[in-house]
């Protein structure tokens, strides 16, 4: 039962970290710091150490003011994603071992966490490079996704399968419309990566960007691909 509890909390948690990682630490460490955690494994409570929480309410904050800064919020954003998926795993190999999981139980929940962050980051792209195509909604879009990580969190700490349930249902809507986000934030990836690239050398290459993607393109999104157009040309 202690293993089906400790997943419960942890994968719910995992997913939101992909969404708004230093949120979800913040509210995790006040959570637990002030005794709303019935639920919370062990290994948690390092993030109760009140300069843990402090330094992700600080690291929140930024990357709130940071989706104001054109161009590199979508730098952050694969930043903060890849520290996600990293943080993720380790934090649940570290509950599993505390709860004495059994061995092969510990290794899925390992690559449960790491998949659901990977998956719920790149979804997250895709959403914030079509939210990009209005003006504002990209910082409206991250105070929504701020104040999302509070209820969750709060139900993964107190109620981890009612958090569980939601989170399948959840999941079964994104099969329907990740794939279509996948794409768009793995195109966001391209595009940077091109624009890094563009910075030290031009490459002659053949490249063909469907339209229907170049007409939702993000203004700094696309003046970086339209001078890469220029050079490829």
């Amino acid at each position: 039962m202690e293993t089906v509890q400790t997943l419960s909390v942890l994968l719910p948690l995992s997913f939101q970290a992909g969404w708004r990682l230093w949120a979800t630490v913040f509210f995790i460490g006040l959570f637990i710091h002030l005794g709303w955690a019935a639920a919370a494994p062990e290994s948690l409570t390092l993030l109760a150490w009140w300069p843990v929480w402090v330094f992700a309410a600080l690291m929140a904050a930024a990357e709130i003011a940071i989706d104001l800064v054109p161009g590199f919020k979508h730098v952050w954003h694969w930043v903060s994603g890849v520290i996600a998926t990293l943080w993720g795993p380790v934090l649940t190999a570290i509950a599993a071992s505390r709860a004495n999981l059994p061995g092969g139980v510990e290794v899925v929940a390992i690559l449960l966490s790491g998949g659901l962050i990977a998956f719920s980051r790149l979804n997250k792209l895709g959403t914030r490079h079509l939210a990009s195509t209005v003006t504002g909604a990209n910082l409206g879009t991250g105070l929504i996704e701020s104040m999302v990580s509070l209820p969750v969190v709060w139900l993964s700490l107190n109620h981890p399968y009612v958090a569980v349930v939601i989170l399948a249902v959840f999941l079964a809507v994104l099969l329907l419309v990740g794939p279509r986000l996948i794409r768009w934030g793995w195109f966001t990836l391209k595009c940077l990566l091109m624009r890094a690239v563009s910075l030290f050398k031009v490459r002659r290459v053949s490249c063909h960007v469907d339209g229907s993607h170049l007409a939702l393109l993000n203004p700094d999104i696309s003046r970086s691909h339209r001078r890469m157009a220029i050079v490829l040309e």
